[in-house]
């Protein structure tokens, strides 16, 4: 899934190489609820339904990624209480400003670079704004792991979409300091490694839990790069960055 488009593909293994075959790529756009702009959940889902429905013919595993940031709450009973909020939304520029005193702490424990659409930021501002959601009956799942649910898989949380929300810490593991500044809980679960079947769909197609942020599963596709080379991710946006063993977290990389 695309913040513009959503699309699907059939993978076929041909030889030492995965080969592509894309079946159905439809434009989609948010939509405006009320002061919140919010994505289109029956577009979103619909687009997975459907590649479910050729996961069933095929029987085919099914694996889905999005761009990071963004996510849904859902209740008790697994049901999505609202539509997501775009990362577009100026409620996060608010948050992002209420908060700016501790970006640089939170910039030293998770090495992700300020920016108001970063999770934790829209967290701060559902929270604030609907007290009700900051329970621990609630769930909050970034987009794929939320589309998988909604299809009837466990809910969990995958280690590259978690990367996205600056809520990880260096080593991997939820950053405790950064849920209690916006004054929530960690989820019950550390972050899931992709490369594992989740679990199965209400109509018992298996889920892949893949490297659910599409610039992750961009970039591993790539293979190793040298020391002396970078990749371009062009998306909505272009992503310029380095494959590194460690993450930087330091006053240096933080200026840059």
């Amino acid at each position: 899934m695309g913040a513009t488009s959503v699309r699907f593909a059939l993978g076929e293994l041909v030889g030492d190489s995965i080969r592509f075959e894309i079946v159905e790529q439809t434009p989609h756009e948010p939509l405006q609820q009320g002061s919140h702009t919010v994505w289109n959940v029956d577009a979103l889902l619909g687009a997975c339904r459907r590649a479910e429905e050729l996961a069933i013919a095929k029987g085919a595993t099914l694996g889905i990624d999005a761009w990071g940031v963004d996510h849904g709450f859902v209740g008790p009973g697994g049901d999505l209480l609202q539509p997501p909020v775009c990362y577009r939304d100026p409620s996060h520029v608010e948050a992002f400003d209420r908060l700016a005193h501790l970006r640089h702490e939170m910039y030293l424990r998770t090495g992700i670079q300020h920016q108001p659409f970063n999770t934790v930021y829209q967290l701060a501002a559902r929270y604030s704004e609907q007290p009700e959601l900051n329970s621990p009956s609630v769930r909050w799942l970034i987009l794929p792991e939320l589309m998988a649910h909604l299809l009837g898989a466990p809910a969990g949380h995958e280690l590259t979409q978690a990367s996205t929300t600056q809520l990880l810490g260096l080593d991997g593991s939820w950053c405790a300091d950064c849920f209690r500044w916006i004054d929530a809980e960690p989820p019950a679960s550390g972050p899931q490694p992709p490369g594992n079947v989740v679990g199965k769909s209400a109509r018992g197609t298996e889920i892949v839990r893949v490297a659910g942020h599409d610039t992750a599963s961009a970039v591993m596709g790539l293979g190793s790069l040298g020391q002396r080379q970078a990749f371009l991710n062009v998306g909505t946006w272009s992503i310029l960055g380095l494959l590194l063993d460690a993450p930087l977290a330091d006053t240096k990389s933080e200026d840059a």
